[in-house]
């Protein structure tokens, strides 16, 4: 796992997530089928635009249009949970927890691009390459000195409400998506 520290006191945080090849070979699989039957959702319009190729393959509960989603969503927001709680991001690990509201897949295509956005509406956001390969194009975190090469198997957490983007990719890659919210857990 990797830790950046960008210009302010915020961080970023990367690593592998350990999934399985066969399995990613089936998500990849998967996302295929979905960006065929869905190619993009109107509501990202302004970031995945007409120009860039119409990104999104689906939903933003990606597990309900395929369920084989479910077991990586959860994968994800075990790792995340373990990367923020350890760096002491919640005022108490033991009584917050981050749970993924929103997750969606999709395939980018050579030279399509994603706009500078962010997800302010939520604590936490993700991105995991099921497939990446080179030459890499990096996730840009646009006004912090910080982009992170996409590679197969790499998860990266940050903060919604950082700016990012990504420039032309050099060659198609496939990801999940997605953001988290704090949720409180009642002591007993």
């Amino acid at each position: 796992m990797e830790i950046y520290h960008t210009k302010t006191p915020i961080k970023i945080w990367s690593g592998l997530l350990g999934v399985p090849n066969d399995y990613r070979e089936k998500l990849i699989e998967t996302t295929y089928d979905q960006h065929k039957k869905a190619p993009h959702i109107g509501s990202f319009y302004d970031v995945f635009n007409e120009k860039n190729g119409k990104i999104v393959a689906t939903s933003y509960k990606a597990w309900n249009d395929a369920p084989i989603y479910s077991t990586l969503v959860k994968g994800i927001e075990t790792m995340s949970n373990k990367w923020i709680q350890n760096d002491d991001w919640t005022m108490d690990v033991e009584t917050v927890k981050y749970e993924i509201i929103e997750a969606w897949a999709g395939v980018y295509k050579e030279n399509q691009t994603t706009n500078s956005h962010n997800h302010v509406l939520s604590s936490f956001s993700f991105c995991y390459y099921m497939k990446a390969e080179p030459p890499y194009t990096p996730m840009v975190f646009d006004n912090s000195e910080v982009s992170i090469n996409a590679k197969t198997d790499l998860l990266i957490v940050f903060p919604s409400f950082i700016f990012h983007s990504v420039p032309p990719v050099a060659n198609e890659r496939v990801f999940m998506a997605g953001n988290m919210v704090p949720i409180w857990r009642q002591e007993e």
